[in-house]
Parts: C-alpha cells; structure tokens; sequence
C-alpha cells in the first residue's frame, strides 16, 4: 500500500522541486500551491470532455491531447493574468509545470486506485511514474518555455508553439500507449531531453540576470530609437549656451535679459 501511494504521488514531488529549485528567483509558497492545486480542478473539465469525444473507445485516446492541454494552457493564461510576481519567462515554465504536475497527479490516483481492473494497482503507479508524469510534466514545461517567450520576448509564432507543442507531444504519446509500441519508451525519454533543454536554456538566461522583473509585451513599451541620447542631449545644450555667451561677449544686453536667453535655452520659465 505505501510502495502503491509512494509511486502514486512520490514522482510528481520529485519533478515539481526539481522545477522550484531550478528558478533563481523563487516564486511565492502561496502561488505555488494554487498553481498545483489548480491543475486539480482541470481533471473534472477534462474529464467531461473525455467523455464526450472519446468514451470508451481506447482508439481515440489521442484525442485527449486536444482536450487536456488546452485547457491547462487557459487556466494558465488566466492564472497569471494579474499576478505581479510573474514579471520574467521563467515563471510560465514554473506555473504551467506545477498546473501539469497537479493534473497529472489526481489523474495519477484516478487510474491506479478507481480505473484498475485488471493490473495491479503497484504495476500501474510503478509504470505512469516513469511515463505519464512526466509526459505532463514535460508538456507543461514546453508550454510554459514558449508562452513565456511569447509574453516578454515575441513573436506570435511562440504563442502557437506554446499551444500546438503540447497538443502534438501528449496525443502522439497517447497514440503510442494504445498501440502498444516500445517505442513509447524511447519516445517519452526524448521528450524529457527536450524539456530539460528548454528548461536549461531558460536558467541560462537567468544567470545573467541581477534583477528577476522584465517587462511583458515589449511592444508596448517605447521604442529605443524614440528615447533621445542623454550625451548627444548635453553636447547639443553645451553648444547653444556657448552661443548665447558668445552673443552675451558682442552685446551690451543687461544682465536680467541675459539670464531670461540662459534660462530660455534650458527650457525653464524664468516668470
């Protein structure tokens, strides 16, 4: 019983601090939770929408990547929406991966204690650790690589790939358990090489961070090439108060008008 719940429930543990950890700058406990305890709640929907498109019927299985990932990538968007502590791409690999990981383990308790009928509970939870989990676990991390690309970096083609990638990798693995084929097993390790890849791509690009914010959408920020220099700025000012003494030298203007043009050329209200 305890060996049963251990690979029921000990994988998922594993994978989501490994994911914590893996972030330079941590996320908030609270956050964390509520991302996994969110992914709970995606299994009802899934679960009706399994019903509907797939039944009974093990050929279809595949289905379930059109059904499950988009809906874990809606209840990302809309969990970290308004959150202020999601201000770099990292933390969409973080919340989608904990939002997978949460879905992947009450899914996890549903076919190793209430769909199994003809395995032993053990062989299944033993199986979908070095499997399922970390095919969702895997999918969220793509998903939130390339959806947090998307947000702070561009293009839309990220957006797509953060929403298709997932979809393709969960149904074309579905596809393989239904078949049968040991290749699945080749086929989930690749997944986790490429998951990993991303992953670490994205620590690389934190270490050479000081400062964890970055700015969403960076088309809407001003454009660089509008801000103006700040030393082209000074030498441009330097020489127009240059003129204005060289006048001030040729001139018998009196002293208040010469402060009025100095003040003029600095843009200050001198009234």
């Amino acid at each position: 019983m305890f060996l049963t719940l251990s690979f029921t429930i000990l994988p998922s543990i594993l994978i989501l601090i490994f994911v914590i950890i893996s972030d330079k700058f941590r996320e908030p406990v609270s956050s964390i939770i509520q991302a996994f305890l969110l992914g709970f709640l995606i299994i009802f929907p899934a679960g009706f929408l399994n019903n509907i498109f797939i039944g009974n019927s093990i050929s279809l299985s595949f289905i379930a990547g059109f059904t499950e990932e988009p809906l874990k990538f809606i209840t990302l968007y809309l969990f970290l929406r308004k959150r202020t502590e999601f201000d770099e791409p990292m933390d969409a690999i973080v919340y989608a991966t904990l939002l997978s990981l949460g879905f992947a383990t009450l899914e996890n308790f549903q076919y190793v204690y209430l769909d199994n009928n003809d395995i032993s509970s053990l062989s299944i939870a033993f199986l979908r650790a070095f499997t399922a989990i970390p095919l969702h676990a895997c999918c969220g991390a793509i998903m939130g690589y390339y959806y947090g690309k998307y947000l702070f970096k561009g293009p839309t083609k990220n957006l797509l790939k953060s929403i298709c990638f997932p979809i393709i990798i969960h149904s074309i693995y579905n596809y393989l358990c239904y078949l049968g084929d040991h290749g699945l097993y080749i086929y989930i390790t690749l997944i986790i090489f490429y998951a990993v890849y991303l992953l670490n791509k994205m620590r690389d690009s934190q270490k050479q961070k000081n400062i964890e914010k970055e700015i969403i959408n960076s088309s809407q920020t001003i454009p660089s090439s509008s801000i103006p220099d700040i030393d082209v700025v000074g030498i441009t000012l330097k020489k127009e108060l240059d003129k204005i003494e060289d006048l001030f030298d040729n001139s018998l203007i009196t002293e208040e008008e010469k402060q009025r043009m100095r003040y003029k050329a600095l843009g200050i209200n001198s009234s």
